[in-house]
């Protein structure tokens, strides 16, 4: 653990007379804090070790009585999970990784885990997935001021192990993140571009100070901010070895409850939650246990998915979808493709031209593009690579794990790079890959290419017994099938009788199924092909208790 982190722990703790912990600093959730998620922070390790940040730059705490005279905000919300969902049964899934730590942030991250841990908590606020509003989360109501932003958290709220969540846990979220001892500097330079201090009212209550007017966009974006358990960090551990394989407190629905390194995840869902009864995660989060296997790569996931060892198999590009292995499967197994088109959020591809590397064709025709996973055959990598051919190159595709993919970067050790950055806005994009960019070392020989023609579809084939709602899922819902994020996830659920008949084999299934839903597609002219495809009618919101 960092000294300065160590020293804090050790320090006695001191007490408002209000009764309130007035010592704190803060620990690691960053890359959740702001709710990046993991392809956003994909690349931060390579530039680690050329940011500098000062000592003062961590962010102040102050203990002080609540504004007066605030205008809460705490909306009415309706759910927009299925009231036909069912509670019970186990989800299985498959990520290709081989994760090395459990930790979100310090070395070694982020990784494949990292976006699946971020989902594990809550944030403050997160934005309506039908209608873009602010919605309730950690926090039941908050009001806005200028350059303030106060909250009230849930009173009800706790931790996986039962411990109340309270001010002091945010506040020592920001200081650890902001601390440059702990290896955090994406992390501190997004919350430094965003909060200049935090006052902590009482245990409920306190304000984000923030570094200008606060904006409706502003607004979700700093209160995507995560809260980190600061009982769980403890002066006799060493940071960050010594919490590499320590599943934290989660303040989401579900928790870790087993960890096989290399081999395989069980999360179990908290039950009772103290968020059970609240509207925004009506009808959702219903299976009681997902695992999660480490897979080596797709063809593998595909295998376990056909001995129906696994529920879910996604399918990212059209190549996929239409394979002949799985129209085969379609045809003869109870399976179903789906395909939901979305709003927001879009995965934005990159292709990153490193002109320092390249030689003149008559002297090196051969040019390598690096890439991790598939390239989805995106149309400007195709049209970038006949441009390279017309120039007398050729390109070869050098697929790397993930670790490989980042030390190539770091050192600037490619000629061509195709990055995926999941999870934002196209000019929280823009933005990133701008500040990436220039912390290269001779980054000026840095040519980025954006590809924003890809369809915003979220595939998959899924065995039937697994549900979802008849319009699939939301405006904003990138995903189908995760399990835990707080405003899309877990809107399916296990039939679990249709499940033994299944494996039985003892009930008849229709074939051939293919569900679409694109009545949040935005552009018709970048589609993914023409299917036989079933209704979709339109998300109706239905109350909690209906």
């Amino acid at each position: 653990m960092s000294d300065h982190l160590h020293n804090a722990l050790r320090q006695p703790v001191q007490r408002h007379p209000e009764g309130y912990l007035r010592n704190g600093l803060t620990h690691r959730r960053a890359l959740s804090a702001l709710g990046w998620q993991y392809w956003r922070c994909l690349l931060i390790p390579a530039v680690m070790a050329l940011l500098s940040l000062q000592a003062n730059a961590i962010i102040p705490v102050t203990y002080t009585a609540a504004p007066e005279q605030l205008t809460w905000q705490a909306p009415d919300i309706t759910a927009w999970g299925d009231p036909a969902a069912e509670p019970g049964g186990v989800f299985r899934l498959s990520i290709a990784a081989k994760p090395t730590t459990l930790r979100r942030f310090g070395p070694q991250t982020p990784n494949q885990l990292s976006p699946l841990l971020a989902d594990l908590q809550l944030p403050l606020l997160a934005r309506h997935p039908d209608n873009g509003s602010p919605v309730p989360m950690l926090a039941a109501r908050w009001a806005v001021a200028d350059h303030r932003i106060t909250y009230q958290l849930h009173d009800a709220a706790r931790w996986s192990d039962g411990i109340p969540i309270t001010s002091q846990d945010i506040a020592f979220t920001l200081q650890f993140l902001s601390d440059p001892a702990n290896q955090t500097p994406w992390q501190a330079q997004s919350l430094s571009h965003f909060i200049r201090g935090i006052e902590v009212h009482d245990t409920q209550r306190f304000s984000l100070i923030t570094t200008t007017p606060v904006t409706s966009q502003s607004l979700l974006q700093i209160s995507a901010l995560k809260a980190m358990a600061q009982h769980f960090y403890q002066p006799n551990l060493q940071w960050p070895r010594q919490y590499d394989w320590r599943p934290e407190p989660t303040s989401g629905p579900y928790h870790l409850t087993e960890v096989i390194p290399s081999e395989r995840l069980l999360v179990s869902r908290i039950r009772p939650w103290w968020g059970d009864n609240l509207p925004a995660f009506g009808h959702r989060f219903n299976a009681q246990q997902i695992r999660i296997r480490f897979s080596k790569n797709l063809q593998d996931s595909y295998l376990q998915l056909q001995r129906g060892d696994q529920d879910i198999l996604p399918l990212h590009n059209q190549k996929n979808w239409n394979s002949p292995l799985i129209t085969q499967l379609l045809g003869q197994r109870p399976v179903a493709r789906y395909r939901h088109y979305f709003q927001g959020n879009p995965s934005l591809t990159a292709l990153l031209i490193n002109h320092q590397q390249l030689q003149p064709a008559s002297r090196k025709p051969g040019l390598t593009l690096i890439h991790a996973g598939v390239t989805n055959n995106s149309p400007l990598l195709q049209q970038q690579q006949e441009a390279f051919k017309n120039q007398g190159y050729q390109i070869q595709r050098q697929a790397l794990d993930h670790d490989a993919l980042l030390e190539r970067l770091k050192t600037g050790n490619f000629e061509l790079a195709w990055i995926t950055l999941d999870g934002l806005e196209s000019a929280d994009a823009s933005d990133y890959l701008a500040w990436l960019t220039q912390h290269y070392p001779a980054a000026h020989h840095i040519e980025v290419k954006q590809d924003q023609t890809q369809p915003q579809a979220s595939q998959y084939l899924a065995w039937q017994w697994v549900k979802l709602p008849s319009w699939l899922g939301m405006r904003y819902s990138n995903d189908l099938f995760n399990p835990f994020a707080a405003t899309t996830g877990g809107m399916f659920w296990i039939d679990q009788r249709l499940k033994t008949n299944a494996l039985a084999r003892t009930a008849k299934f229709s074939t051939n199924q293919t569900f679409i839903n694109d009545t949040y597609q935005t552009d018709p002219d970048i589609g993914l092909g023409d299917d036989t495809v079933s209704a979709i009618r339109p998300f109706q919101p239905a109350r909690l208790n209906e």
